[in-house]
């Protein structure tokens, strides 16, 4: 599905398609401060907004579990994010459970969203705020075993039966 038009309105943003409301996106429901949650909706739009609708989603997500992470630490609901605050994020995710391969992906889009920031939204970032950080070893995907000849025979078989 393509990507939609935008609103966005006092760190809300608004996702339309072909003129009809689909997503909202509630910065200050999330848990964002008013001046960071504007700064991180205009980085949504300007990083993911042309992307499809479920990967603007998806980003939300990963937003999402930024604004959880900041709430369960001593930054809160805070105005300017302290200069390790990525490095925290990562080393929350890593204690989060969630697999390496989607831990990066989170750490992706937070990292884009805040590169965003430091280039077009500065004052929500300390000086000398670090926005490069170690990433998550992913290991190699599992080896599925190949389908023997007589599994292949008895595959083709079943479907010619079918058929």
């Amino acid at each position: 599905m393509k990507a939609g038009s935008h609103e966005i309105n006092e760190g809300i943003v608004r996702l339309y398609s072909r003129g009809t409301l689909i997503n909202t996106f509630d910065f200050g429901a999330a848990g964002f401060s008013s001046q960071l949650g504007n700064a991180l909706a205009r980085a949504l739009v300007g990083q993911f907004g042309h992307t499809s609708i479920e990967a603007q989603r998806q980003s939300w997500r990963c937003l999402r579990k930024f604004a959880s992470f900041l709430l369960s630490t001593e930054q809160g609901p805070c105005i300017r994010l302290k200069p390790d605050v990525l490095a925290g994020f990562r080393d929350w995710l890593a204690r989060s459970g969630l697999a390496a391969s989607t831990s990066q992906s989170v750490l992706n889009v937070v990292a884009a969203i805040l590169n965003w920031c430091s280039r077009n939204a500065p004052a929500v970032l300390a000086p000398q705020t670090t926005l490069l950080v170690q990433g998550f070893v992913r290991h190699a995907p599992a080896e599925r075993p190949l389908l023997t000849s007589d599994d292949l025979k008895a595959i083709l078989t079943a479907c010619y039966t079918e058929i």
